[in-house]
Order: structure tokens, then C-alpha cells, then sequence
């Protein structure tokens, strides 16, 4: 977008009107470098660009939108802070909080949470054990922190994944690398409840060398881990699926020579998987973009459902109804959504969904024990997207 500048972009969100937000690092000519945050239209054009904090020389590694239309990303300066750094819609900056503060701290992670805070996940040196451990941070609406919690041994633990899961908790994924340049790295998952307390932990590693690079959580529950793994000669995508207690389902390699890393699998419409990642053919060959697309997990009379791309609606059940009804909705991915019960005037009768929701499906009770009889609809709103169905109250 401007040659005479120095800018690199690390992590993308797409927007509610279908545009871009980009965050990275950045410098215009003769300037410090500072993160930067970039906005363009559906068609790539650059609607605006800003940077903050070039005192700090700070570098965004994850963003992610907010419930008012805003955005909050995750940065680091170096290796000595994590920060987060709270957008308008407009771009411009509300808050900048820095966090951690030990001899070396690293970020990767944030997403927004159901309550308006947020979730962070990141590396710090813990100095009793000293060693690199998991750090998960949670914070509310201000970025003011609410607890943070460690985890690992005395490996060097880097985290690289985050992800909201259907309970509460959290599910984290990176790798341990031993010390004394000892090549046998691990996967390291570890699963939490809702206030950061490990539920289990997995150390997944059968051959020299296996990294986690991105893990998310499915609507049935289960996790899949994507990475890499060393296979004879050669460094290979590693895809693993995990039961909702950290147990192995199933595990995949893609690729099958030179250096190629997995960094993210998402689940796609037909019950496959999209991975995005990098290849070198050699250790001195340039890195290029390399992309798999995979058959579906299950065959096609075996899979329960395809879901929708984004978000489902159903129709209330039983109706009519008399005092009580339920209403499904259905999530493929974390997004923030709002659902609204209104009469026929357009005025709000209940709220029964208003956050940032993960991946699952929501049964949802309605009790309408004080309205009258008559006919009602209920909404469900996602950015400039809504989805609306009438059910009738009879008394």
C-alpha cells in the first residue's frame, strides 16, 4: 500500500461490511517503527491506516473485533512487554495497557469474551522455576486485569494458540523445548476452566521435533491442533484431532519433502479442512504461501450435519406456545452475536444473547409468563447481518 514505507502485517480480521482489519508492525520513511493497524474495503482499498506507540517500537501479532464495532490487538515491544491496545471503529486508540514486565514476555493471542473482557495468551519467564512458561491473562471491559495464571515445567514453554471454549474455559497450544539445544520439541496442550484452573494437560511428541501452531475448538467439542512434525528428512504439516479431554482421535500429515509449517486449520462448509501455512524447499530456498485443502473428515452419510457458514437460526420449539419455548442457535465460528425478542410494534421484549460467543450450538429458554397472548418475533443480529422468525404466544 506504500512503497516508500516499511510495513509488515501479522495477523487479519475480516469486518462486519465485508472489509479487512490488518495489524503488524510498521514505519514510514526516516520514522521509529511502531504497530500499526490498517482498514481497507472488501476490495483491498485502503481506507485508512494509523500507528501507535512508536516510543515503544511495538509490534501487533493478533487482533480481533469487538462487540461495539470496535477492535483490540495484541503486541509486544521485543521481548520485555506484551501490551493490548483498544480501538474505535474509526481506529482511533481508547486505552493502552502493558502487561507482564519480566526479563522476557511474548504475545500471540487475544479474543474478546462473553462479558465484554478479554482473554490473552502469552509467554513469560517465570524466575522460580526459571523457565519460559504459558501465560494466560483475563482482564475485563478496560483491559484492567482480572487474574493471570502459568503453566508449564521447566522446559522452555511457547505458547502459540488460544482459544474460547463451549464451557468457559480456555484451550492453549504451543510447544516445549528442552534445554542445552536439545532438538526433541513437544506439542504442549492445556485445557482450563473458566477462571484459568487446569483441567488437563497433554505433551504430544513421537518423533525428534512437533510444534503447535494454532489449535480451535469444534462444534462437537473435539479440538484440532495444527503444526508441524519432522518425518525423516523432512519438516511436514501436523494435524491432530483431540476428544474433548485431550485424548487423540486421529492425527495427519501433509506434504512431503523440504520445510513445510501449518499455522491454522479451519473447518470448511463440506466437513474438510483449509490450512494455511508456508513451504521451503530447502533450508536456503525462499518461503511461499502453501495451502491445503483436505477431503472430509467423515464421508458424507456418516456426518450428522453441514452447518452454515456462519450463523443458524432455528424456529421455536413447541410452537405455538403457552408459557415457555426454546429457540436454537447455531454458531460456526466465535462471532458476536445479539438475539432480541420484540412485539409487533418493534419493541423490545427480552434480551436473551448479547456477546462474543465460541463455536456451538445455544438451545435458549424463552419464558413469556408476563406477556399477553399475540404474536411475536425474535432477532438475531451479527454486525450488518440479521436473521428474524415469528412465534406465537397463546395463553
Amino acid at each position: 500500500y506504500d512503497e516508500d514505507s516499511a510495513f509488515a502485517a501479522y495477523a487479519v480480521r475480516q469486518t462486519p461490511d465485508g472489509g479487512f482489519l490488518f495489524t503488524g508492525t510498521g514505519a514510514a520513511p526516516n520514522a521509529a517503527a511502531a504497530l500499526f493497524v490498517a482498514k481497507t474495503n472488501e476490495d483491498g482499498g485502503l481506507l485508512w491506516r494509523h500507528t501507535y506507540l512508536p516510543q515503544e517500537a511495538v509490534n501487533g501479532y493478533s487482533i480481533d473485533l469487538t462487540s461495539d464495532g470496535g477492535s483490540i490487538i495484541a503486541a509486544d515491544y521485543g521481548s520485555f512487554n506484551i501490551w493490548l491496545v483498544r480501538l474505535n471503529a474509526a481506529g482511533d486508540m481508547l486505552w493502552a495497557h502493558d502487561y507482564g514486565g519480566s526479563p522476557y514476555d511474548r504475545i500471540r493471542e487475544v479474543q474478546q469474551t462473553p462479558d465484554g473482557g478479554f482473554c490473552v495468551g502469552a509467554s513469560i519467564w517465570v524466575p522460580p522455576v526459571l523457565a519460559l512458561q504459558y501465560y494466560l491473562i483475563r482482564t475485563d471491559a478496560n483491559g484492567d486485569t482480572l487474574w493471570t495464571r502459568t503453566y508449564g515445567g521447566t522446559d522452555a514453554d511457547w505458547l502459540n494458540g488460544l482459544d474460547q471454549c463451549q464451557d468457559g474455559g480456555y484451550i492453549l497450544a504451543g510447544y516445549s523445548e528442552p534445554p542445552f539445544s536439545d532438538p526433541n520439541w513437544d506439542m504442549y496442550i492445556v485445557k482450563t476452566d473458566s477462571l484459568g484452573n487446569m483441567e488437563w494437560e497433554r505433551t504430544i511428541g513421537d518423533t525428534l521435533y512437533q510444534q503447535a501452531r494454532s489449535v480451535e475448538q469444534q462444534v462437537d467439542g473435539s479440538f484440532i491442533v495444527c503444526g508441524e512434525t519432522i518425518t525423516g528428512d523432512a519438516e511436514l504439516v501436523y494435524v491432530l484431532k483431540l476428544d474433548s479431554g485431550g485424548d487423540t482421535i486421529w492425527t495427519r500429515t501433509y506434504g512431503s519433502d523440504g520445510i513445510i509449517v501449518g499455522y491454522k486449520a479451519r473447518r470448511t462448509t463440506d466437513g474438510g479442512f483449509i490450512i494455511c501455512g508456508s513451504r521451503q524447499r530447502s533450508a536456503v530456498d525462499r518461503s511461499r504461501i502453501y495451502v491445503i485443502k483436505t477431503a472430509p473428515e467423515l464421508a458424507a452419510e456418516d456426518r450428522l450435519t453441514i452447518l452454515p457458514l456462519n450463523i443458524e437460526l432455528s424456529q421455536n420449539y413447541p410452537n405455538p406456545f403457552n408459557s415457555e419455548t426454546s429457540i436454537r442457535v447455531t454458531l460456526t465460528r466465535r462471532i458476536n452475536v445479539r438475539l432480541h425478542v420484540y412485539d409487533l410494534q418493534g419493541r423490545e421484549m427480552v434480551r436473551l444473547l448479547d456477546g462474543n460467543l465460541t463455536a456451538g450450538f445455544y438451545d435458549l429458554k424463552f419464558k413469556a409468563n408476563h406477556l399477553p397472548s399475540g404474536v411475536y418475533f425474535y432477532t438475531l443480529i451479527s454486525g450488518t447481518a440479521a436473521l428474524s422468525r415469528f412465534m406465537l404466544l397463546l395463553r
